[in-house]
């Protein structure tokens, strides 16, 4: 370690302390390497502030030293969005918000929070429900992601249908820009149109424009007389139909629209045999789980029996319990961690025009057939507002074993999604592995206005660089501090 890395890193313990900055040893693998253990990345430090004020020091000093920042919420992306891009350039930090975990407020009247980016998840929604209220995001890795990378990504999850994705659940938020300036924008106002809406662009900017620290959360009334069912659909577009009739009939009282494929379940009893399977026979084709909130439950369930009549459902289980309510949705919530435990899979974030996925999801299975034969493909995830999960497993082995066959296999995937109008990248955002399609499938003026913005906030590109856009050519490289 030279002498100018010595003096940095003393910079960064005299801000944050000498316990809350790792370096060398002291760095743990997990601050290195995304959850699927898929990427891994190298760094000169860790750095973990208390508040908005150390952070806004941290980046100062960064700016000044032209040092780039990894910034890292509950590192659960499956993006690689929270990992140094570059293993070979251990130049960077990695700034950890993990400290920054206050609630700073509930209004129970405006109905509202405001709260610390590195809050988990479920801690917020814990603390909603204490205050009799509901905040509804709701997403597998709830139990440890943070809300400022659920803010950064725009997260999508379970209730997007009726609530919308993060981005729709934020009333304001505070930053810190790349040179250290603070951007104070906590406000609770639910109309404000005074000049560019500066929060909806550094939300889903996956943390290369500002480093979110605070904000402010819309809360609901708790959702009353929820009827969770079980559906076993003959087809995508009996799920389509079915999901239709209930929208149409029921005052917007779907919460959540979930479609799973024969092939998960199967996946499910493989390598998790201790799960109980709602399914009354054998294991139907297509099973959709579907979510009704503040409506009256008979005349759901009447819906529910003319989808019967009208044969877009083969059989329905009614959740009689919260219990078993909450069985059916582990089951489709633990589906993703089941999958990786079979092996990798090239892994697929898509979103289409709800009405073409029927079509979408037969064409697809044919384009990827073309390319090979011996593939497990599994579609699953959020049908009611048309994101779906495309995993595809190559000759049951892990993807990077056969490169040439899975980047044909991808691109199947993508330039079907290009030709249904859809996109590439849904709820999981671009992170490092997904900048080469941006730059492929992205319109050309979309990506240099993104370019004129990145230019404009952070010209050093030291904000989560390799995530997103690629420096351009007349950017230079950041000097070695070592």
């Amino acid at each position: 370690m030279t002498n100018a890395t010595k003096e940095f890193i003393q910079k960064l313990t005299a801000i944050c302390g000498s316990d809350y900055v790792k370096s060398g040893t002291g760095l743990e693998e997990s601050l290195l390497t995304d959850w699927t253990h898929s990427v891994c990345g190298a760094a000169l430090a860790a750095v973990f502030p208390a508040n908005t004020a150390e952070v806004a020091q941290v980046l100062t000093l960064c700016h000044q030293q032209r040092v780039s920042v990894t910034i890292q919420g509950g590192n659960t992306g499956m993006s690689a969005g929270g990992i140094p891009a570059a293993a070979g350039d251990s130049n960077g930090i990695i700034l950890a918000l993990r400290r920054l975990n206050k609630i700073r407020a509930i209004d129970q009247q405006a109905r509202t929070m405001t709260v610390e980016a590195g809050c988990i998840l479920e801690t917020l929604r814990q603390h909603a429900a204490a205050a009799q209220l509901f905040f509804p995001l709701s997403l597998g890795a709830k139990g440890s992601c943070q809300i400022g990378g659920n803010l950064a990504t725009n997260a999508g999850g379970l209730n997007v249908l009726r609530y919308g994705s993060t981005r729709h659940l934020c009333l304001g938020i505070e930053a810190v820009l790349a040179d250290g300036r603070i951007f104070s924008g906590l406000s609770g106002l639910h109309k404000n149109n005074s000049g560019y809406d500066l929060k909806e662009l550094i939300i889903g900017s996956e943390g290369t424009l500002a480093v979110i620290t605070a904000a402010t959360l819309k809360l609901f009334p708790p959702p009353q007389n929820p009827v969770t069912a079980w559906v076993e659909v003959p087809s995508p577009q009996a799920a389509l139909a079915l999901m239709n009739l209930i929208q149409q009939h029921s005052n917007n009282a779907l919460a959540a629209f979930e479609m799973l494929p024969a092939e998960i379940f199967k996946i499910i009893a493989r390598h998790q045999p201790q799960t109980t399977l709602p399914h009354q026979n054998d294991i139907p084709t297509w099973t959709v789980l579907l979510e009704t909130t503040d409506t009256d439950s008979e005349h759901v369930h009447a819906l529910l029996m003319q989808a019967l009549e009208e044969k877009l459902a083969n059989n329905i289980q009614l959740a009689t319990s919260e219990t078993q309510r909450a069985m059916f949705w582990q089951v489709r919530e633990e589906a993703p961690l089941i999958l990786a435990r079979h092996g990798k899979w090239l892994r697929h974030d898509i979103a289409l025009p709800v009405a073409a996925l029927p079509a979408f999801i037969a064409e697809v299975e044919q384009r990827l057939r073309a390319v090979c034969d011996g593939l497990y493909i599994i579609g699953f995830g959020h049908l009611g507002d048309g994101n779906l999960h495309l995993s595809v497993r190559p000759l049951d082995a892990d993807p990077q074993e056969h490169p040439e066959l899975s980047t044909q296999l991808s691109r199947a995937v993508y330039d079907c999604v290009a030709a249904y109008d859809g996109s590439f990248s849904a709820e999981h955002g671009i992170g490092q592995l997904k900048v080469e399609l941006l730059e492929r499938y992205k319109d050309p003026t979309a990506l240099a206005m993104m370019q004129a913005i990145k230019q404009a906030l952070d010209p050093h590109y030291l904000l989560n660089p390799g995530k997103v856009l690629k420096p351009l050519p007349t950017v230079s490289p950041a000097p070695l501090v070592r």
